[in-house]
């Protein structure tokens, strides 16, 4: 038995690779855009530059002086990342497990076993192909990387060997996850509750031990502070605009998060219909989330009673509600609802039903005769081997979603039909492909699926956005669909005319716009409209479409 406990590491770095072997093939998908191929400063690593994230966007510079715009390169670093994660938290959940269990030869080997099996469904997860697949999703995978590495370090500390190196260890590492991601201000907290859940006795206790390394773990916080201002200072000198909160109600964004966690929970036991972009909607009422907000509560109610008797169960708990903290509560962001946002909480699911699994186990063998004993362990290594294998094979056919533009956003399209940004990005992805025909009826199906008031309100000009869109938005959906049917009317189909009106019509919502207006004298030069008189024709077709309503 001791010999199949130590290839248990091995085990878990051979179903990660397994699983997401064939994600090599992905290609770039959305924010790896802007993050990687069209990034002007990512061609350099010096002078460096310190704003948020940089320490992931130092791996990307490398992959990029190294590989170019070859997604292969992106990939296998990301599956790197991956597997260290989760060799790190088979090492975080073994000596976690480990004075919990009856003391004796099997304790060590039944700890390795919960802590292997959990970190390898964790590595084989389809719901963790967003985090690892989707490359600019490096931020959250390694940002998770360093703060398993974080609580590790403070872990081996504890047990008195060399602790001054683990905890400074320790510090380092919850330093540069501040630099991986802003979501990482939540490890210090998570690490306190740990000491005080599982490794000390008291308050007191915990503070004469280690109140100086947890000082210096929540001050790393000021990491993420200082690389913000130092962001809104240089965004404010290029004249960029920096992003703001998007005008979500707190109320309504935390209604709305009930039900998105009662999703996540299902994914994580059944992961099928994953997607990419859900276009999630805002809850109406309350009356809306109330089954979900029952489930959320209760397995509050559960955390905190678990808490207050010391089980890991309760730091299990805890973990899964404070790393949603940052994307799940009263903070709004733009989309309610994005699947690498479990890489972290995934990890306390998989762990309480493992471990639960466990003690079912143990009890069912007080129950039997010894003899017996075999019948039972065979059963569950028959269902942990079914399990890692359906998984393993769910997240192989997912990645191979990752693997065109196109198939992505069919993909999206067929799982989330009312999905507006992603029918513009599927008919992006259409005419990338030569398909102009269907690429221009997806713009028009898009078109239609606006509200025909609020569509006749932008087409009439009565709703205009003078600064940047809300990506999320009806006016952003149609200048874009507009914008973009033009261009391909134009381009594919030498329609001049169709295309002028297509453009005039998302100047409707964003006169302003420079990009949509050097696009209409593009066309204008082709008709032969003199460069002096480009404007005034331009304003003169403005005037027409308003005139016509």
């Amino acid at each position: 038995m001791v010999q199949w406990r130590k290839l248990v590491p091995f085990i878990i770095v051979a179903a990660g690779v397994l699983a997401y072997g064939n994600s090599f093939y992905g290609v770039f998908l959305l924010d790896d855009n802007s993050s990687i191929v069209n990034r002007p400063d990512i061609r350099q690593l010096w002078p460096p530059i310190l704003g948020l994230r940089f320490v992931v966007d130092l791996t990307l510079k490398i992959n990029y002086l190294i590989a170019g715009v070859r997604t292969a390169d992106y990939h296998a670093v990301n599956l790197l990342i991956h597997i260290l994660a989760a060799l790190t938290l088979y090492g975080i959940v073994r000596r976690t497990v480990m004075p919990f269990l009856s003391q004796g030869a099997s304790a060590d080997d039944r700890a390795s076993w919960i802590a292997g099996i959990t970190s390898a469904i964790w590595a084989v997860h389809p719901l963790q192909t967003e985090s690892v697949t989707y490359i600019c999703q490096r931020y959250e995978s390694m940002m998770g990387l360093f703060l398993f590495l974080s609580l590790y370090c403070l872990i081996r500390g504890s047990k008195g060997l060399k602790p001054r190196l683990w905890y400074n260890l320790s510090i380092v590492a919850c330093v540069l996850g501040m630099g991986c991601k802003e979501g990482m201000i939540i490890a210090p907290l998570i690490i306190l509750f740990y000491d005080r859940i599982i490794l000390v006795s008291s308050w007191r206790e915990l503070l004469a031990l280690r109140w100086k390394v947890h000082l210096a773990l929540f001050l790393s916080c000021g990491v993420v502070a200082v690389l913000f201002v130092l962001d809104l200072v240089r965004s404010y000198e290029s004249g960029r605009t920096f992003a703001m909160l998007p005008h979500i109600p707190s109320m309504v964004y935390f209604q709305t998060q009930l039900g998105v966690i009662a999703h996540y929970l299902k994914l994580a036991y059944y992961p099928v219909s994953l997607c990419i972009d859900y276009g999630w909607p805002a809850a109406r009422d309350w009356h809306s989330v109330m089954l979900p907000g029952l489930l959320v509560g209760s397995l509050l109610v559960i955390t905190l009673t678990a808490v207050m008797r010391r089980s890991p169960f309760g730091f299990a708990g805890i973990w899964f509600f404070v790393t949603l903290l940052p994307n799940s509560s009263f903070f709004p962001i733009e989309d309610f609802a994005f699947e690498h946002r479990m890489y972290l909480p995934l990890a306390a699911v998989i762990f309480l039903t493992v471990a639960g699994a466990a003690f079912l186990q143990q009890r069912l063998k007080s129950l039997f005769p010894a003899g017996s004993w075999k019948v039972l362990d065979i059963a569950g290594i028959v269902i942990i081997v079914g399990v890692l294998g359906t998984l393993a094979d769910l997240t192989h056919r997912r990645n191979e979603v990752y693997a065109s533009e196109e198939a992505m956003w069919r993909d999206v399209v067929a799982k989330r039909p009312l999905n507006m940004r992603a029918r513009n990005n599927l008919a992006v992805a259409l005419s990338k492909a030569g398909l102009a025909d269907e690429a221009i009826e997806e713009y028009d199906r898009l078109l239609l699926m606006i509200p025909q008031d609020r569509r006749k309100q932008m087409e009439n000009g009565s709703i205009v956005v003078t600064g940047s869109f809300v990506a999320s938005s009806f006016e952003y959906q149609y200048f874009r669909a507009n914008a973009n049917k033009g261009l391909l009317l134009w381009l594919n189909k030498g329609n001049a005319d169709a295309a002028i009106r297509c453009y005039i019509m998302a100047l409707r919502v964003a006169p302003l716009n420079a990009g949509v207006r050097e696009k209409i004298k593009s066309v204008l030069r082709s008709k032969g409209v003199r460069e002096q008189n480009l404007d005034y024709e331009i304003d003169s077709l403005i005037r027409k479409a308003c005139d016509s309503r």
